[in-house]
């Protein structure tokens, strides 16, 4: 079962929501940046500018995923698209978890008439996930460091 939190529930889901992100984001966060990281993404989360969904099973009714979202109008055409920030997994370490995951989620924003979902994706087993999903790749960043 997902739900989507309300901006005025995040505080009671905060700790969480955090600690979801750090984890996600550890390899590619400065450590010295992580207070003002999670400073802005509260407010960004409190003011409606992302979107956060929790994965909760059934029985034991735990929460075992994070999924933080962004919704985007393309400037151009009106079209609305999805932006995944923040995916995170407590327990799901299954394919088939994930898989009924997104299934779940893509359901969900099909009913909200979204022409897309878009991920960047640094995690191996989330590239391969979305590959089994049928998602396209749409486009490669490559980084040179200046420093």
């Amino acid at each position: 079962m997902q739900i989507q939190i309300p901006s005025t529930q995040i505080p009671q889901h905060w700790e969480l929501i955090k600690f979801a992100a750090q984890q996600a984001h550890a390899d590619i966060i400065n450590p010295s940046q992580i207070t003002a990281y999670c400073r802005n993404l509260l407010i960004d989360l409190l003011s409606d500018k992302l979107c956060c969904v929790l994965k909760i099973d059934p029985d034991s009714r735990a929460i075992t995923a994070v999924l933080i979202y962004e919704v985007i109008i393309n400037k151009l055409d009106g079209a609305k698209s999805v932006h995944g920030h923040t995916i995170y997994s407590f327990s799901m370490t299954d394919t088939y978890d994930w898989v009924n995951f997104f299934t779940a989620i893509v359901e969900s924003f099909q009913d909200k008439n979204y022409e897309y979902i878009e991920m960047a994706l640094t995690n191996d087993s989330l590239v391969k996930l979305a590959k089994e999903m049928q998602c396209k790749l749409k486009a490669q960043i490559f980084v040179l460091p200046l420093k």
